[in-house]
């Protein structure tokens, strides 16, 4: 009886299992690994993302839905900044336009546009009107009479205004001095594209057609 029971002792005994160590299993990466720093890693996930269409075309909704909250929450309250409109004025000869994009992700546009009509500047004689078209070469229109000028060279909105200012008054004075010699110059309008006729069918011949021949008297 004793026996047994010491058998069953043995039987279940734990003890033999405190000769086993259990190690943590751990990797040892090879002697050519470089681990990765962040840099890499934000750059790999941009990457991801820029491939990834479906994302690309939530963003681009999500975009679109902030657009319209500020048109619906915003906006109105801009009227508050509005002003009449007022047209120029007769001595109000030269006109500067600047491109402005609204965009928040825009850069800013330095360029300046210059546009006067040849008749409207004053104190110019005839064969000095004729020169000064003359001077601006492609940027005369004679369909118009419209002088167009561009500048993108500094970096400054002003300075490129200035920039072509100083431009207009060498043009004139140019023109001035040289109204004797160039007087009998002809003007180059080469560059001036025309416009495409639209020629349609006349309908009055359509009306002829569906009436049928007339009877001679």
């Amino acid at each position: 009886m004793l026996r047994n029971i010491l058998l069953k002792r043995r039987l279940f005994s734990t003890t033999s299992f405190s000769r086993f160590q259990f190690s943590r299993a751990t990797y040892e990466p090879p002697s050519s690994f470089e681990p990765r720093d962040e840099a890499y890693m934000n750059e790999l996930e941009n990457d991801i993302h820029q491939n990834n269409v479906s994302l690309g075309l939530m963003l681009e909704h999500s975009k679109v839905r902030q657009y319209y909250r500020k048109a619906a929450y915003e906006l109105p309250s801009l009227t508050m900044y509005s002003e009449p409109y007022r047209p120029r004025s007769v001595d109000q000869v030269l006109v500067f336009e600047s491109p402005i994009e609204m965009s928040s992700t825009a850069t800013p546009v330095s360029k300046v546009v210059l546009k006067f009509k040849v008749s409207n500047l004053p104190h110019l004689q005839n064969n000095e009107r004729h020169v000064l078209k003359l001077l601006s070469g492609v940027r005369y229109n004679p369909e118009t009479d419209e002088v167009k000028m561009s500048c993108n060279k500094y970096p400054s909105s002003l300075q490129n205004k200035l920039f072509l200012a100083e431009c207009l008054n060498s043009l004139i004075s140019e023109s001035k001095r040289l109204k004797t010699k160039f007087a009998d110059v002809p003007l180059d309008i080469r560059h001036v594209k025309k416009k495409k006729q639209d020629l349609r069918f006349p309908k009055a011949w359509l009306e002829q057609s569906l009436q049928g021949p007339t009877e001679k008297e």
